[in-house]
């Protein structure tokens, strides 16, 4: 629940139904005016719902004081970024983000008898929801689950229980990772794909940085830790000196591992890649390293010969050596059952949890609901949302989606047969590739992958005993893809972002379900909305098919040559803008994809036209529907001020902000003449950069 709600959430009952009579009130006034207005003007006006919305989104997002041929970004977000201040505006994009955690939360929230069309897995994860939410039952419980994981991975706890066993950290590692429980605490063995050979290798990598940790082992949490070691036994009269070594150990672990992320950051994939073979030349650590492997994979097909990506280097190996050779087993084992606690806190009973958060310096204890939500997005990923697609891409949707994206792809095509710098064969290749893209759309990849779990029974185990169990389940399915493309991964990650993706080495455009809504998309309004917002998107990703690997010397060069038109222009455009992103070079890449993917989509949408004929307009504004065009394409990049022109990320390729919505339309053949722009006004420059068009 956003801030506002909880807002409300504080007002007596009176207050808030005022509040919401106010609102209603003033959507029937300004409908009553938009009505008014087209009456008085006798034009032919939509007054569906969705258009009374997409007016409205206008409306609120643009600044009619703002002429547009003198700047487009202004007066397309204008009226945004007056309002962002004072009401706490969302922008497009994070409203559409919010829109699908609510809906989420709804799916997993709702009660039905109806539910033989569920996975498996979205059973479990209703079923997990619940009982997170069932604190009686975790409290009853006393973390013996827990504890029993504890004992079966490390024998115990020694500064709780004041013993411990002869043990070898890469066996720890092994029945850690049988357990569900943190496993990569020395070393991490995961996955990592080569996107040049589209194939996922085992990777012995560095264990991973954890925030947390400089949090955790610090003098001043002594206490702390030791009130939850007396949660669960009686410390032993050793145990603040054993604990003040298990601070200096894991200091001393964090700064190898900092040392050897330095040492191996700047190494390419095929520098760590080895043979499994290979690896017995680190003889220090007396690890017969090919068992394992299969031991902690169960990949028992690995042979020696086996390639792997080794990305820890020896030199960490030795180091960890010497380190766990001078360190009491006691010790080591008090960082692995901590960094145990940290990560499942959330999971134990309500002491624990009190005490993680003191060291934590948390003290503000979140609402159930909030953390159980959280926790079955994190733990059960791509279910919820998976359940979410399904019922939100209809297949009527889903078909006006690909006709859109063929209609974009055609203008692509006229558009690479009229180019004058690009010769035949690399025009046949570039056709030929984007003609065997591959699209997804909300969703492409078997819907029922999740249906291997097994389905659990939450009401004869422990809430911890469920984690585990999903846990191990998405560790096997992890090293169950070694050896393959990979491509699932990628639809996986990217299915519930507010975004829109083309990965090139796959030659796949993907559409995730969350941006297919409202103001971006909807196929029950007047498609000049549609071809304006997620058409230009759809041709921006598309001007990604295009890639100076297809082409010869010749066709490259002279593509150089056209460019160096908009390189420039970005650099003067940004000149008086305080931004990172000054280098007109490294962002030419997405600020030609904004360019053209405007112009795909606007002469997309006018072959439309020619078939379907000219559209009604929008209520309470006076913007022709190629205007409208145009708007849409640039609202919903409005975001905040200081993002859009301080502090992009030095990371990112595209350019600012208002260079992003304004730079595409200026040089653009077709803004000016929709809205009137004389010569040489800003938005309409005598000279063009033209590269593709």
């Amino acid at each position: 629940m956003d801030k506002w709600s909880e807002k409300l959430q504080e007002r007596s009952k009176l207050e808030r139904n005022l509040i919401v009579s106010v609102i209603v009130l003033g959507l029937l006034c300004f409908v009553f005016f938009v009505f008014l207005v087209a009456i008085r003007k006798g034009r032919d006006v939509c007054y569906s719902p969705q258009c009374i919305e997409a007016s409205y989104h206008i409306l609120s997002t643009i600044d009619q004081s703002i002429d547009p041929c003198q700047d487009f970004y202004k007066f397309t977000c204008g009226g945004f970024h007056k309002t962002t201040l004072a009401t706490k505006k969302r922008s497009t994009l994070t409203d559409l983000q919010y829109h699908q955690t609510a809906k989420l939360n709804e799916i997993l929230l709702e009660t039905s008898n109806n539910t033989q069309n569920y996975s498996i897995a979205f059973e479990n994860q209703k079923e997990f929801y619940k009982a997170c939410l069932n604190t009686t039952f975790i409290e009853k419980n006393n973390d013996t689950g827990f504890l029993e994981s504890i004992r079966q991975a490390t024998g115990s706890w020694p500064l709780s229980h004041g013993f411990v066993e002869d043990l070898y950290w890469p066996e720890v590692m092994v029945k850690s990772k049988e357990k569900g429980l943190v496993h990569d605490f020395f070393l991490s063995v995961g996955i990592k794909k080569d996107e040049r050979r589209n194939k996922v290798f085992l990777d012995v990598a560095l264990p991973p940085k954890r925030s947390f940790e400089k949090k955790v082992f610090k003098e001043v949490n002594l206490e702390g830790i030791l009130n939850i070691a007396r949660t669960w036994g009686d410390p032993t009269l050793s145990a603040t000196w054993e604990l003040r070594e298990t601070i200096k150990f894991a200091r001393n672990l964090s700064k190898i591992i900092e040392n050897a992320y330095s040492q191996t950051k700047n190494l390419t994939l095929t520098q760590q890649k080895t043979p499994i073979s290979a690896l017995k030349n680190v003889s220090f650590l007396k690890l017969h390293w090919l068992s394992f492997l299969k031991n902690i994979t169960k990949q028992n097909y690995l042979k020696q010969d086996d390639v792997i990506v080794f990305s820890t280097g020896e030199e960490y190996l030795k180091e960890l050596y010497y380190l766990i050779q001078s360190t009491s087993t006691k010790l080591w084992v008090n960082y692995i059952v901590i960094l145990n606690i940290i990560n499942d806190y959330e999971y134990l009973s309500s002491k624990v949890g009190e005490y993680v958060r003191e060291v934590l310096n948390e003290p503000q204890k979140p609402k159930r609901s909030e953390v159980c939500y959280r926790k079955a997005i994190e733990l059960f990923p791509h279910v919820a949302e998976t359940e979410y697609i399904k019922r939100s891409l209809t297949k009527e949707k889903k078909n006006r989606i690909e006709k859109l994206i063929e209609n974009v792809k055609e203008e692509i095509i006229h558009s690479v047969k009229d180019n004058a710098w690009m010769n035949l064969n690399d025009q046949k290749s570039s056709i030929e590739f984007l003609k065997n893209m591959k699209q997804a759309i909300g969703w492409t990849v078997n819907e029922t992958q999740n249906d291997n779990f097994e389905r659990l029974n939450m009401s004869s185990v422990s809430l911890i005993e469920i984690v585990h169990t999903v846990r191990r389940y998405y560790f096997d399915r992890t090293y169950d893809k070694i050896g393959s493309s990979g491509i699932d991964d990628i639809l996986e990650d990217t299915m519930a972002s507010v975004n829109a993706y083309y990965v090139h080495d796959l030659n796949i455009l993907i559409l995730p379900a969350p941006i297919l809504y409202p103001p971006v998309y909807d196929p029950s309004r007047p498609q000049y909305l549609n071809y304006g917002s997620l058409g230009h998107i759809i041709g921006h990703e598309l001007t990604h098919t295009f890639s100076n690997n297809l082409w010869n010397n010749d066709t490259r060069k002279k593509f150089e040559e056209n460019a160096q038109c908009i390189v420039k222009d970005y650099e003067k455009f940004v000149t008086d803008i305080e931004s990172t992103q000054k280098n007109g070079a490294e962002t030419l890449r997405e600020n030609l994809a904004d360019l053209l993917g405007i112009n795909l989509a606007y002469t997309a949408y006018q072959r439309w036209t020619d078939d379907h004929g000219v559209e009604t307009q929008l209520p309470g504004l006076s913007y022709t529907p190629n205007q409208l065009f145009w708007i849409m394409a640039s609202t919903y990049m409005c975001s905040d001020n200081n993002f859009d022109q301080k502090d992009t990320d030095s990371m990112d390729i595209h350019g600012v902000q208002n260079y992003r919505i304004a730079g595409a339309v200026m040089h653009s053949p077709y803004f000016s003449d929709d809205f009137l722009c004389p010569v040489d006004t800003p938005m309409n420059p005598g000279k063009k950069c033209k590269v593709y068009l």
